[in-house]
């Protein structure tokens, strides 16, 4: 996958995984969402952003399925993306 998805087909499978606790299948992999979750974080869509993307990042994290290297690219990208707006 590794492309951004369309806002709507993200929370499509998003929400199909939020009904298997977000466990992925074996053909998928985080990294997969990774890109198309941080486009969204800042959406308005409240469901989208604390239902799906905020609790994806939590299950995943919490689990371990992330790495090292994409959690830096995740922290890295949140803060040039949203802090620098607050300075």
């Amino acid at each position: 996958m590794n492309k951004i998805l369309p806002k709507q087909l993200l929370k499509s499978r998003l929400q199909t995984l939020r009904s298997k606790e977000f466990d992925l299948e074996k053909e998928d992999s985080v990294t997969d969402y990774i890109e198309s979750m941080l486009q969204n974080i800042g959406t308005v869509d409240s469901e989208l952003r604390d239902d799906l993307i905020y609790s994806a990042f939590a299950k995943w994290i919490t689990d371990g399925r992330i790495s090292a290297d994409d959690m830096l690219h995740i922290k890295n990208t949140i803060l040039d993306r949203y802090i620098s707006d607050l300075e």
